[in-house]
């Protein structure tokens, strides 16, 4: 199925004389190393250092700052450690990659490699209101799945004033670390929750939402 489509994605490419050379090498390396990530084999790149660690931060904070903090909201949860259940193994990635567009082949990549290893976050958010970071265990304790509008008052008795829990993945980066790629899952009510990959970039020195693809919704 996978061959399929990228023969078929490349076919249509070459049979369009708009394009140019370069650009039809492009997205033949996307589809082959969308791929690659589909299948497990993703090259190995160092990703833990104190620097790329602090620039998972800023990426995170913005992120939270720009989808999960606004309006009236005075808090949010973040839960521990890093997530998410993602869709690498399927057919959907391919919709994600193009809906993503211009998403980096070096982020895709990265982004892959990273998520192999949790993170476990600490007090290093820059968040425009206040948050909490709590294991997503004990978040998982105050659900019994029973009586869910029930569970949802208990969640907010304990944190007042939050718009829900956010649950993150790590940030793939380009090399130029001016683009990274995020999985976020978000939950505020029984009927109230979604989740998405976010491409964001850096512009005159701050990060920014640039896209997101929904993956699920409640």
């Amino acid at each position: 199925m996978l061959r399929r489509i990228a023969l078929l994605a490349i076919g249509l490419v070459f049979a369009s004389p708009c394009f140019a050379d370069a650009a039809r090498m492009k997205l033949e390396d996307m589809i082959q190393r969308s791929q690659y990530i589909v299948q497990g084999k993703v090259s190995r790149v160092k990703v833990v250092d104190g620097k790329s660690i602090d620039e998972e931060y800023e990426v995170l904070s913005a992120l939270i700052n720009g989808m999960y903090l606004t309006g009236h909201y005075k808090s949010i949860v973040i839960t521990n450690p890093t997530c998410c259940e993602d869709d690498l193994r399927t057919d959907r990635w391919h919709r994600y990659v193009e809906e993503l567009t211009p998403i980096s082949v070096e982020t895709l990549d990265d982004y892959a490699a990273r998520n192999k290893q949790s993170l476990t976050f600490e007090k290093r958010f820059n968040l425009k209101a206040g948050y909490r970071i709590v294991p997503y265990v004990e978040i998982e304790k105050l659900f019994d799945y029973v009586d869910l509008e029930g569970d949802w008052k208990t969640f907010y008795s304990k944190y007042p004033g939050s718009n829900g829990y956010v649950r993150l993945s790590r940030v793939g980066f380009n090399k130029a670390k001016d683009q990274a790629l995020v999985n976020t899952h978000w939950m505020r009510g029984s009927l109230s929750g979604e989740g998405h990959y976010v491409l964001l970039g850096k512009q005159d020195g701050s990060w920014k939402v640039l896209k997101k693809v929904g993956t699920w919704v409640v």
